[in-house]
């Protein structure tokens, strides 16, 4: 049996969303979103809370996920990702495949998660990225004009895909990562994730647009706060 820890990054300040890791979404701070979000593939005990902030880590103490208290020189604006990563990765170092799942990234499914945690369990991936693809209509703001003929305005379907990562959710292997110290490895499978996966909460409007769309979902959605804990078997 591969051994997977699942991480949940929780600091308590924010700058541009004021203690946004406790707010709400369908009725469960986004952290604990984010554990249940998780806890549909892993069982508690597996599933870590990395926070400075003592009320987050109590509440997810009592919601029975595990907790780490990150030291105060990584709990900054100026915290590379992978930083945190590393001393997060640290504390487990006997595990196979870490999981790495922020909470502004609100809507993952359970299939979304299973795709991940089976392409790194198979070996035939080393680590996992989700991405978006788009066909922008792009401008070069240098030129001040758009990168497409103004005069026959093509069918979005035809303009060059853009691909850009959603920042959400990693899985990576203890090899890999111990390779480089990073979330993601040299042989990484893309999972492209639908537009509702792809809501990130950075900015005031985005989290007004995630609890919009959480207050707007069928009853029976997979990505219902509700059905979330129902499926985690709690």
């Amino acid at each position: 049996m591969q051994k997977i820890i699942g991480f949940v990054p929780a600091r308590g300040g924010s700058s541009r969303v004021p203690r946004k890791n406790m707010k709400e979404i369908g009725g469960l701070p986004m952290f604990l979103r984010a554990c249940y979000n998780l806890h549909q593939v892993l069982p508690k005990e597996n599933i870590v809370v990395d926070s400075d902030d003592a009320e987050i880590l109590d509440l997810a103490e009592r919601h029975g996920f595990g907790i780490l208290k990150r030291p105060d020189e990584l709990a900054t604006n100026g915290t590379d990702g992978n930083a945190f990563f590393r001393w997060e990765t640290s504390n487990f170092p006997d595990a196979d495949i870490y999981i790495q799942h922020l909470p502004p990234m609100p809507f993952l499914s359970k299939d979304t998660l299973l795709e991940g945690i089976n392409a790194v369990k198979s070996g035939e991936y080393d680590s996992i990225v989700c991405v978006g693809k788009e066909h922008y209509y792009l401008w070069d703001l240098e030129k001040k004009v758009p990168k497409y003929d103004l005069k026959h305005i093509p069918n979005s379907f035809t303009l060059e895909e853009t691909t850009f990562e959603t920042m959400g959710f990693y899985v990576i292997s203890r090899e890999a990562h111990l390779k480089e110290g990073l979330r993601i490895g040299e042989n990484y499978k893309m999972i492209s994730v639908n537009k509702i996966e792809q809501i990130d909460v950075n900015y005031p409007d985005d989290f007004l647009l995630a609890d919009a769309v959480e207050k707007g979902l069928d009853k029976n959605s997979v990505y219902k706060s509700s059905n979330i804990i129902s499926l985690g078997g709690s």
